[in-house]
């Protein structure tokens, strides 16, 4: 896979509700161009309900389109918000490289 067919979305410091609009219109140009994508989420410190659930969203309708995503330095932020909703398992946040 080369780099040009491969989407980055940073999620930056943190992903709340104030958030979560601009972060779903970036995932959803990635989704309509049928990209794989990486998530880099190294620095985010904050996730809400309404992160988290974006993010779990994005995640299957990656899935759902066959789009594999590059987990890149899942947070421990991301991760707890993931598990608190029952979410981590149903998607797989582990750190990899394509």
């Amino acid at each position: 896979m080369t780099d040009s067919s491969l989407s980055t979305i940073e999620l930056g410091d943190k992903l709340t509700v104030a958030e979560v609009t601009d972060c779903y219109l970036r995932m959803l140009e990635v989704l309509l161009a049928g990209e794989a994508v990486s998530i880099n989420s190294a620095n985010l410190q904050r996730v809400d309900a309404a992160g988290a659930q974006l993010v779990f969203a994005f995640a299957q309708a990656c899935a759902q389109q066959q789009l594999p995503i590059d987990w890149q330095e899942p947070s421990q932020a991301l991760k707890e918000s993931l598990e608190l909703l029952g979410l981590a398992e149903k998607i797989n946040i582990q750190q990899q490289h394509i």
